[in-house]
């Protein structure tokens, strides 16, 4: 039996650590995975997985459509649509042909781009719909979305799919009309891990851009400012890139160009694609500052202090569903939050996750059916 599976294959730590327990969770399956040739590298000891290449791939020319009033651009739009569409069979029809089941896996992979004409993921899911019997999205949330027309068209896509689980309420609320909608906690929850001490006076940082208009060199400064107060006091300082392709590479440098110490306690861990070298490291921290929504998953996983640096509403959704107590900073107020109080917070926050790690397996009850009634 042989599976598709869609995935934001780009080296982010949250996809790769969803793929993991996927092939993990189903080695008598074989999943198929467009990605680039590190997959087979990052993914060598699975042999559940074939990874598939595309050539010439540039979605991004499909996308714009330069129209001077409203008759053009709508003649314009459809041959664009035409051409993805034309586009997307040519590179998927034998891979579709090949699979029994499409599954979906990933976290924010419903956000409305603000200058689209076209969406591609539109043209592809409705493909995907013709050419499988058995569709499952799985561990995501939705949106941010600008208008209605935009989540109308995705609740027709998941009517017709067989299992949609969201890792948040508020996203489930949102297609209650439909009854294959399902809500669980996040799918990384449900990763297997070695128990390990935590190293005291440690902090960590999990780094990501400024959003939505954030002055990037006041918050950048405001790490600098809050790393330089850790290494005063004396504390070994971590910080942890999960994505290069979403810039926390660069992030992470412009924020250590504005530290004045030259402190030796400073240290980096860049995720490239080796998850057991990055999540031993990871794990071994005390506290936690998290910037990226699965470093927040992964600090309660490891029984860390942490305190959320929220970008937008899928952490503070995700921490409304659990049983955290306590504060968290949004970004758009991190470079007005004093160091104190943000240090007072991740002391005083606590957690308790057993609910959520018990539950977030419930995330492939459906595929779990499905393969064993259908094609075992």
């Amino acid at each position: 039996m042989k599976v598709f599976v869609k995935l934001f294959a780009a080296k982010n730590l949250g996809d790769d650590l969803f793929l993991k327990i996927l092939l993990e969770r189903y080695p008598d399956v074989e999943f198929i995975l467009v990605a680039d040739k590190s997959y087979q590298t990052i993914f060598r000891d699975y042999k559940n997985l074939k990874v598939e290449h595309l050539k010439n791939v540039n979605k991004k020319k499909y996308f714009y459509v330069k129209g001077y009033n409203k008759i053009e651009g709508f003649i314009f739009k459809e041959i664009r649509k035409r051409k993805i569409q034309k586009k997307i069979q040519q590179d998927y029809n034998r891979m579709f042909s090949e699979a029994d089941i499409f599954v979906s896996i990933g976290g924010s992979i419903f956000m409305q781009p603000k200058r689209l004409s076209v969406y591609y993921n539109f043209e592809f899911y409705k493909y995907v719909i013709e050419k499988f019997n058995d569709i499952f999205f799985l561990g995501c949330n939705f949106g941010p979305y600008l208008d209605k027309s935009f989540r109308d068209t995705y609740a027709q896509i998941f009517a017709k799919s067989t299992d949609v689980c969201f890792r948040d309420s508020y996203s489930a609320e949102l297609f209650s009309e439909l009854s294959n909608i399902r809500q669980q906690p996040d799918i990384v929850f449900n990763l297997k891990h070695n128990k390990t001490s935590l190293e005291k006076d440690t902090v960590g940082f999990s780094i990501i851009s400024a959003r939505d208009g954030i002055d990037e060199g006041l918050y950048f400064q405001k790490y600098a400012e809050l790393i330089e107060f850790y290494l005063n006091k004396g504390k070994s300082v971590t910080l942890f890139s999960f994505c290069a392709e979403q810039g926390d590479e660069d992030s992470i440098e412009a924020i250590i160009s504005r530290i004045q110490s030259k402190s030796p306690n400073i240290q980096k861990v860049y995720y490239r694609g080796d998850m057991d070298t990055f999540l031993k490291s990871y794990s071994k921290m005390e506290k936690m500052y998290s910037g990226r929504f699965h470093s927040m998953i992964l600090s309660m996983l490891f029984n860390q202090k942490f305190c959320p640096v929220v970008y937008n509403h899928k952490m503070s959704n995700v921490l409304s569903d659990s049983d955290f107590e306590g504060d968290f900073v949004h970004m758009k107020d991190f470079y007005n939050t004093s160091v104190y109080d943000m240090d007072k917070m991740l002391e005083n926050n606590q957690y308790d996750i057993q609910e959520l790690v018990e539950k977030s397996g419930g995330q492939f009850k459906e595929l779990d059916k499905c393969i064993e009634k259908n094609y075992n």
